[in-house]
């Protein structure tokens, strides 16, 4: 945990991160001068190829912003090449239906809690959740993402989150519960053959699950006493067995 919070915590120029990438291969120099725009920076300067307002912008497309390099060619190439036009205004819908909900939640006061799934959605769903923590966290905790604590990795994805949201200057706000999808996971990671991602029993998840608990608890009291330096925190608690 230490060394992924250590390498959060790092800056690069950006003339010395163009050259890396470009030796790399990862892009051309004129593709990866274009990450670095106004347009693609985050409030806190860092990097942010998919800002939140784009993607429910009725004239982008969502395979344009969803790109990758291809190691052969040195360009970027679209993610969903396959992504029928039907399918991305189905995307963009659902998007937008998001906004809307978000800023209702917003003029009404109350919370809006987005829940985890498996592994093999949530990392698309936490990135989604945490541009709109940044967008609408910005005078009180609204929007919250889930933590399953039965995963191995929960520890790190919240320290990791709560960094994020401090360079952003949005309120981090967390639902922590143990996880709902222990045999569903357990089963495609034999399936397939990659590392369980479940901590190995209910004492092992109880153990991650307080040190989560504690971390925000003392994130918290260390907010209260820096007098708003760093971002604040909120989280509720929910069981998950």
């Amino acid at each position: 945990t230490c060394g992924i919070l250590h390498l959060i915590l790092q800056c690069l120029p950006s003339s010395t991160l163009q050259d890396s990438l470009t030796r790399l291969g990862v892009g051309t120099k004129s593709d990866i001068e274009t990450w670095l725009t106004g347009e693609k920076l985050g409030s806190s300067g860092t990097i942010d190829l998919l800002d939140w307002n784009s993607l429910i912008n009725d004239r982008t497309k969502i395979s344009n912003l969803l790109v990758v390099p291809n190691v052969e060619s040195g360009h970027l190439e679209p993610l969903l090449d396959k992504f029928t036009e039907e399918e991305d205004k189905q995307m963009k819908r659902m998007l937008q239906r998001m906004d809307v909900l978000a800023k209702h939640a917003v003029e009404n006061g109350v919370r809006l809690m987005v829940d985890a799934e498996q592994t093999y959605f949530q990392p698309a769903i936490s990135r989604r959740t945490l541009e709109m923590q940044r967008r609408f966290n910005q005078e009180m905790p609204v929007i919250f993402n889930t933590y399953q604590c039965y995963l191995k990795d929960a520890y790190d994805n919240v320290t990791v989150d709560v960094e994020l949201s401090r360079r952003e200057g949005c309120y981090f706000g967390a639902k922590l519960v143990r996880g709902a999808y222990m045999y569903q996971e357990r089963s495609r990671a034999a399936e397939i053959g990659y590392e369980d991602p479940i901590n190995p029993d209910y004492e092992a998840t109880n153990r991650m699950y307080h040190k989560c608990l504690e971390y925000v608890l003392e994130e918290i009291e260390h907010n209260r006493n820096a007098n708003g330096f760093f971002t604040n925190q909120s989280f509720m608690e929910e069981s998950h067995c």
